[in-house]
């Protein structure tokens, strides 16, 4: 009997231990051990898709599909940015590659054209394919977030509601498209005569998945909806952005086609 029991609490004592050594980290740990983790972090890809839709009185009225994708190498610099929009007033796709040979940027009209020399600058790039920033972000709510462990990663999640949501507003834009295709879409839609209406945030998700091995970023969703009145009608954006991670520190040099040298403007 005494050798059963002793049996028995030595398997206790591993459970125990087992249970020790699978104790969830803090949302703090793994965004440090994931900032850490970046520096290694030479090249990535990344594709983004979203959608926006804008209700009125629960029908919708506009919608927006947005697909954008980056390849980036860190030494040497490159970067190439594909970013496809349509909406109910533009369909636009444009193309940009960044690299030692120059800047190239595929127009509107289907034209390649190589834009100055001086607008090659390698050190925005880096800060903008910073994936560290991020991290720091949300950071920022670590108090409001909380974490899960899925399959072989990390998810650290943060919900923001009313003036929490509101305060976050104006720098968590990161996933957002670029201001120059938003600038533009803007004005077309303004030279069709639409109204800009002015909505309040009242809901902000965040998720980011977070692989446990090499703590590199997999993915993030954005989330957001907003709404307000108009002419007495309920107004709700509803948006979502899914960006996913791949290709960590396999991405092959970025180089312009030799037929996009030779034809642009």
């Amino acid at each position: 009997m005494k050798k059963w029991i002793t049996i028995l609490l030595a398997i206790l004592s591993l459970l125990g231990i087992t249970a020790c050594d699978n104790t969830m980290p803090t949302v703090d740990e793994v965004l440090q051990k994931a900032i850490e983790a970046d520096k290694s972090v030479k090249s990535f890809s990344l594709d983004i898709n979203q959608t926006e839709t804008i209700k009125a009185e629960q029908k919708i009225e506009a919608s927006k599909l947005t697909k954008i994708r980056f390849d980036y190498t860190k030494e040497p610099i490159g970067l190439y940015f594909e970013n496809s929009i349509i909406s109910n007033e533009v369909n636009l796709t444009l193309k940009k590659y960044q690299t030692n040979e120059g800047s190239y940027f595929l127009q509107y009209d289907g034209q390649w054209r190589k834009l100055p020399d001086d607008s090659m600058n390698p050190t925005q790039i880096q800060k903008d394919m910073d994936l560290s920033e991020l991290f720091r972000q949300i950071k920022m709510y670590a108090n409001e977030a909380n974490i899960i462990s899925e399959g072989n990663d990390y998810i650290v999640a943060v919900s923001l509601e009313n003036e929490k949501a509101k305060e976050a507003e104006h720098f968590l834009w990161s996933e957002s498209p670029s201001q120059e295709e938003d600038n533009l879409e803007k004005k077309t839609s303004e030279q069709k005569g639409n109204k800009q209406i002015m909505l309040d945030m009242k809901n902000i998700v965040m998720k980011y998945r977070i692989n446990k091995d090499n703590y590199f970023l997999i993915s993030i969703t954005f989330e957001y909806t907003k709404s307000g009145e108009e002419s007495g009608r309920k107004i709700e954006n509803h948006f979502v952005s899914n960006s996913t991670y791949t290709r960590h520190n396999v991405v092959p040099q970025i180089k312009v086609p030799q037929h996009i040298i030779n034809s642009a403007q």
